[in-house]
């Protein structure tokens, strides 16, 4: 389902005005008393003061570089699958072994890492060990070509979660895991009549570059997808989609224009200039002054100087 553009431009609009932070996404530490699966998330943590986790037992259950078990037999760096599992005091149950945490240096810890999670398929993975951030890095050829923002969190449907930044350039943005949907919504605000094509845009991931596809030809293989602006709408608002399956490793997302971007009012061979009399002063005979904007106000073009006037 199409998000409304109004609505999308009014996100940028508050998007935009967002402290420049970095996004840090804390996970939720679930630290006594009974927790409902149905409310866990990937990145959540669950320590050894819980006493239940309700619902566990109609899960398919990992524990994944997750535990030893208390008959004795290490457990370190396996991949243990539990049918029927149930949690108690900090240990994970199966047919009365009990499976305790350890962390990455060997010893016996208190909590557990949620590291993968599906609701509708009624899995999860738990770890002693905490998973590596998500980090997405955005070059200066984007953010200081385009205003850039990021959500970083996509729910379904219509609903979108406004937890939202302005990106810098440079700066490393950390990615909650916890999305069911997708993993990261850049927007992209592209000005007036300023050229743009998706595909200039790349997404690196871990050794992996994905150029966005439409949404209309998106056959639900695409790592990064777009819903097409409504031209109509100054600025356009470019919506990309980095899909949960494809964001497992860090991401840096770039801009290399296949056509150079021109900005100002006006135009001549490709330079931009911030008045129009600055564009006439710079054109020579046989020259195009193409319009980037609207403008007001009288102009006059010299004697002798043979220019055409693009109004675009």
């Amino acid at each position: 389902m199409k998000f409304s553009k109004k609505i999308l431009a009014a996100v940028l609009a508050a998007l935009m005005a967002i402290s420049m932070m970095p996004i840090t996404v804390f996970a939720t530490t679930y630290d006594s008393g009974k927790v409902v699966i149905d409310n866990l998330r990937e990145g959540d943590i669950i320590t050894a003061s819980v006493d239940k986790i309700i619902g566990l037992s109609e899960y398919s259950l990992t524990l994944q570089a997750g535990g030893f078990g208390s008959d004795g037999g290490n457990a370190e760096n396996i991949d243990l699958h539990i049918s029927w599992p149930e949690f108690s005091d900090g240990s994970v149950v199966d047919e009365e072994v009990k499976y305790y945490p350890f962390d990455e240096n060997g010893n016996q810890s208190d909590r557990w890492y949620v590291v993968a999670l599906d609701h509708g398929w009624d899995t999860i993975t738990l770890s002693g060990i905490a998973p590596a951030p998500l980090i997405a890095t955005f070059t200066g050829n984007l953010v200081d070509t385009f205003e850039t923002g990021i959500m970083n969190k996509f729910i379904g449907g219509d609903v979108l979660d406004y937890d939202t930044t302005t990106v810098q350039k440079d700066r490393e943005y950390e990615i909650s895991r916890g999305v069911d949907d997708f993993g990261l919504v850049v927007v992209v605000s592209v000005p007036g009549n300023a050229a743009f094509d998706p595909a200039d845009i790349s997404f690196t991931i871990g050794e992996t570059v994905s150029r966005p596809v439409s949404d209309d030809d998106n056959d639900g293989s695409a790592a990064v997808w777009y819903y097409p602006p409504d031209e109509n709408n100054d600025p356009k608002v470019y919506e990309f989609f980095v899909t949960k399956a494809a964001f497992t490793d860090s991401m840096v997302v770039d801009y290399t224009p296949s056509t150079p971007v021109v900005t100002g009012v006006a135009e001549v061979n490709g330079v931009g200039y911030e008045t129009l009399a600055e564009a006439i002063a710079a054109a020579q005979n046989g020259n195009t002054i193409t319009l980037l904007d609207d403008i007001t106000g009288n102009f006059t073009i010299p004697a002798g100087l043979d220019v055409s006037l693009d109004l675009n």
